[in-house]
C-alpha cells in the first residue's frame, strides 16, 4: 500500500515538472516569434515615416525658390536699390503663408547673417554658415533638410538669390517649418498612424495630445532605447489595445541627433497570439499549482505552514531593515545637501556684498570724474579766450609763436576733455554708423599717449589703410580700445625696458580686426580661463574693478563681433584681438 502511494506521488511530481517545462518552452518560443513579427512591422513603418518626413521637407524647396526669384529682390539685397524692409517683410510673409503655408523665413547676406524675416533672428541662425545645405546654396544650388533652429527640430530649405545676367549671389532665402503639431498631423494624414516628437527629456509635439501619465511612460521607452546597442532600427514596446510603439532617433542633415520620434502601429495578429499563449501558459501554471497543492498536502500541511511562517517572518524582517537603511541614507543625503546649500548661500552673499561695494565705488568715481571734467573744461575755455585775445593784439613774432604753441596745447586739451565727456555722458542711446576703425584707433592712441611717454613705452602703429568701414557705435568701440590700451600700459609697468606696444589693424573675409600686443609678463593659465568674467582682475587689491574686459566683451558681441585674449607665440607679452563684421546696408 505504501509503495503504491509512493508511486502515485512520484508520477504526479514528474507530470507536474513536464507540464511546467512544456508551458514555459511554448511561451518563450511564441513570445520570441511575436517580438520578431513586431520588430519587422516596426522597421517597415519606420522607413515609411522617414520617407514621408523627407517628402514634407522637400516640399519647402518651391517656397524658397519662388521667394528667391521675387522681382527686384536681388537688387535690394545687393544694395543697388533702396528698400522698405517693413513693406518687403509684410509682402513676403503674406505670399509665403498664402501659397505654401510657411510662416517662418529669413533673408541672409552672402555670409549667412540675418537681414530680415519672420520667426527667426541672428541668434537662431548662428550655425547656418556651417550647414551643408547653405554651402551648397553658396554654389548656386538650393537644398533642404532637417535642422535644429533655436533648439526646435525644423524642416529647412535654402535657395540662393542670384543677380540677373551675372549670376552673382546677392544673398539667400531660408524657409522653415517647425516639427510642431501641425507637422505631426500632416504625417498622420499620410500614414494613418499617431506620431510623436520628443527632445531634451520632454514631449515637444504630436498628432494628438498626451496626458502626463502617457508622457512619462513614453519617456521611459526612450530611456530604454538609449540603453540598447547602437542600431538604425527603432526600439519596440507594446501598449494595451493591440498597439506597438516604435521609438527611434531623429537626425539632421549633418548626422547630429536632434530628437526622438515615436509611431503607434496596430498589431492584431501578434496580440492574438500573445493572448492565446498567455492563456495556455496560465492554464498550465494553474494545473501545476493544483498538483503542487495536492503533493504538498500529501507530504504534510503542518511542515508547509511552518516553513511559510518562517519565510514570512524573515521577509518582514528584511523589509523593515531595508526601510530603516533607506531612511538613514535619505537623512544623511538631506543633511549634506542642506549643508552644501548653506555654504553656497553664504559664499554668494559675501560675493554680492563685495560687488555692491565695488559698484558703489565705481558710481562715486564716475560722478567725481564728471565734475572734474566740467571744471577743467571751464578753465581751459577761459585760457583759450585769453590766448585768442592776446593773438589779436600781439605784434612781436616770438611772442606770437609762443602763443600759437599755447593755443595748440589748449585745443588738444579741449579735444581730450570732449572725448572724456562723451565717454561719461549718462543715458546716451547707442548710435551705429559706418565708421573708420583706423581713425578710432588713432584717436584712442592720441588720448592715452601721455601715459606711454611717461612709462617709456614705444608705440608702433601698423594700420591697414584698405580696412573696410564698420557699422558700430563709435563711443562704445572707443571704450573697448581705451580698456585694451590702458590694460597693456599697466601690464608693462614693472617690466624692464625696452617696452613696446603694437596696435595693428587687418581685414580677412569680411571681418575687420584690431590687434593690441604688449611686451609685458603675459597671462597665466588661470587668467586665460577667467579673463572675461565680471569682477575678475589680475591687478592688486583695490586697484582694479574686474569689469573692463567683461564690459568690452558685452559691447563687441552686441556688435556681432568677437574679442579674445592669448599669450604671444614668442612668450613676450599678451595679445588681444577684436573682430568686427564689415559694414553693409542694414535694415532701417
Amino acid at each position: 500500500m505504501w509503495n503504491r502511494k509512493r508511486f502515485v506521488l512520484s508520477f504526479v511530481l514528474v507530470a507536474l515538472v513536464a507540464l511546467l517545462a512544456y508551458g514555459g518552452i511554448v511561451y518563450v518560443a511564441t513570445m520570441t516569434a511575436t517580438e520578431e513579427v513586431g520588430q519587422e512591422l516596426a522597421a517597415t513603418q519606420w522607413q515609411t515615416l522617414q520617407r514621408v518626413i523627407g517628402q514634407l521637407t522637400i516640399e519647402l524647396l518651391p517656397a524658397a525658390k519662388e521667394a528667391a526669384g521675387r522681382p527686384g529682390l536681388q537688387n535690394i539685397m545687393s544694395g543697388s536699390m533702396p528698400a522698405d524692409w517693413d513693406k518687403l517683410e509684410d509682402e513676403l510673409s503674406v505670399s509665403l503663408e498664402s501659397a505654401f503655408g510657411v510662416r517662418v523665413w529669413a533673408l541672409l547676406d552672402p555670409q549667412g547673417r540675418w537681414i530680415a524675416g519672420a520667426g527667426l533672428d541672428q541668434e537662431a541662425l548662428g550655425e547656418v554658415p556651417a550647414w551643408r545645405i547653405f554651402q551648397s546654396a553658396q554654389e548656386g544650388k538650393e537644398g533642404a533638410g532637417l535642422y535644429a533652429l533655436a533648439g526646435s527640430p525644423s524642416a529647412v530649405a535654402v535657395a540662393p538669390v542670384q543677380q540677373d545676367g551675372t549670376g552673382e549671389i546677392a544673398g539667400f532665402v531660408m524657409v522653415a517649418r517647425p516639427l510642431d503639431r501641425s507637422f505631426m498631423e500632416r504625417i498622420k494624414a499620410y500614414l494613418g498612424r499617431e506620431v510623436f516628437l520628443f527632445g531634451d527629456g520632454k514631449f515637444l509635439a504630436g498628432s494628438r495630445p498626451l496626458s502626463a501619465q502617457e508622457e512619462a511612460v513614453r519617456l521611459g521607452y526612450i530611456q530604454r532605447a538609449n540603453r540598447r546597442p547602437a542600431s538604425y532600427l527603432p526600439a519596440v514596446d507594446h501598449l494595451p489595445h493591440n498597439l506597438i510603439v516604435a521609438t527611434g532617433e531623429l537626425w539632421d542633415v549633418e548626422n547630429r541627433q536632434i530628437g526622438y520620434l515615436q509611431i503607434e502601429i496596430p498589431n492584431p495578429v501578434g496580440s492574438t497570439i500573445r493572448t492565446a499563449v498567455t492563456l495556455a501558459s496560465l492554464v498550465a501554471i494553474l494545473l501545476g499549482l493544483a498538483a503542487s497543492f495536492i503533493l504538498a498536502q500529501a507530504i504534510g500541511s503542518r511542515l508547509a505552514e511552518s516553513a511559510e511562517l518562517l519565510a514570512t517572518r524573515e521577509r518582514e524582517n528584511a523589509r523593515l531593515y531595508a526601510e530603516v537603511q533607506q531612511l538613514n541614507r535619505r537623512l544623511e543625503k538631506l543633511l549634506s545637501e542642506r549643508t552644501t546649500q548653506l555654504r553656497a548661500a553664504m559664499s554668494e552673499l559675501q560675493e554680492a556684498r563685495e560687488q555692491l561695494i565695488q559698484a558703489n565705488r565705481l558710481a562715486s568715481l564716475g560722478s567725481l570724474t564728471a565734475g572734474l571734467v566740467q571744471g577743467l573744461s571751464t578753465a581751459v575755455a577761459t585760457i583759450s579766450s585769453v590766448v585768442h585775445g592776446l593773438l589779436a593784439v600781439e605784434q612781436d613774432e616770438e611772442h606770437r609763436r609762443q602763443l600759437e604753441e599755447i593755443r595748440e596745447s589748449v585745443l588738444h586739451c579741449q579735444a581730450l576733455l570732449a572725448r572724456t565727456r562723451a565717454y561719461l555722458r549718462p543715458g546716451r542711446a547707442p548710435r551705429r554708423e559706418l565708421t573708420d576703425l583706423n581713425q578710432l584707433v588713432r584717436e584712442s592712441v592720441e588720448a592715452t599717449r601721455h601715459i606711454y611717454e611717461q612709462a617709456e613705452i614705444a608705440l608702433h602703429l601698423d594700420l591697414d589703410e584698405r580696412l573696410p568701414r564698420v557699422l558700430v557705435d563709435a563711443v562704445q568701440i572707443q571704450q573697448v580700445l581705451f580698456n585694451l590700451l590702458l590694460n597693456a600700459g599697466e601690464a608693462m609697468e614693472h617690466v624692464e625696458p625696452p617696452r613696446q606696444l603694437t596696435i595693428r589693424t587687418t581685414r580677412t573675409q569680411g571681418i575687420a580686426q584690431v590687434v593690441v600686443e604688449d611686451s609685458g609678463p603675459g597671462l597665466s593659465a588661470a587668467d586665460l580661463s577667467h579673463l572675461f568674467e565680471p569682477f575678475y582682475t589680475t591687478k592688486p587689491a583695490h586697484q582694479g574693478t574686474g569689469l573692463g574686459l567683461y564690459i568690452s566683451r558685452q559691447i563687441v558681441e552686441a556688435h556681432g563681433g568677437r574679442i579674445s585674449g592669448e599669450n604671444r607665440s614668442d612668450g613676450r607679452g599678451a595679445r588681444f584681438t577684436v573682430e568686427l563684421p564689415a559694414g553693409m546696408p542694414a535694415k532701417s
